[in-house]
């Protein structure tokens, strides 16, 4: 019964992130306990009250890319399509053609996350202008998901699972 509902969640996941979950399905036979628990971290990896969903993702996004370039990013960046965010705002976290230009806050929102993926700097006005434009609650989730997300690679790096980098697409459905 345990391992049904396991395989039925993790097939749950592949349906919504359009990846293969096997990284999962080995680590639930390798540790049953181990498996809820990293379940535990779901809400946290999606925890958004105040903030924008445009800064969410770019801030999620960039601290994804900052972890993985292949299925993990593609994840991040699904999401953000199925959320509507711009499709020229998340190339530009991409550094990909058709790119929009970032506002200021939106360029603070890649920089804590590229901060908290691996400490590179943000500058005090940055920070400021977020905690201007989201507030402190705002910050704290932008920080929570942006930390949250370096988990998924980290997984599969650690189980074997890793893939070589690939091309990121960013497609918008015309519905």
């Amino acid at each position: 019964m345990i391992a049904w509902l396991q395989e039925k969640l993790i097939q749950q996941n592949e349906k919504a992130t359009g990846e293969n979950s096997d990284y999962l399905r080995d680590f639930a036979k390798r540790t049953r306990s181990g498996f809820w628990k990293f379940g535990l971290t779901m809400p946290l990896v999606t925890h958004k009250k105040t903030v924008s969903k445009d800064l969410w993702h770019l801030a999620r996004i960039a601290a994804t890319q900052t972890e993985d370039c292949g299925p993990c990013l593609q994840t991040s960046v699904g999401f953000a399509v199925q959320d509507k965010v711009d499709a020229g705002l998340i190339k530009a976290v991409l550094g990909q053609d058709g790119a929009s230009p970032l506002s200021p806050v939106q360029e603070a929102a890649v920089a804590l996350g590229q901060f908290v993926a691996n400490g590179a700097p943000i500058s005090n006005e940055q920070r400021d202008l977020l905690e201007k434009e989201a507030g402190p609650s705002g910050v704290a989730e932008l920080v929570a998901t942006s930390a949250a997300v370096r988990l998924f690679p980290a997984m599969k790096r650690g189980l074997g699972y890793s893939k070589s980098c690939s091309l990121v697409k960013v497609e918008v459905d015309a519905a």
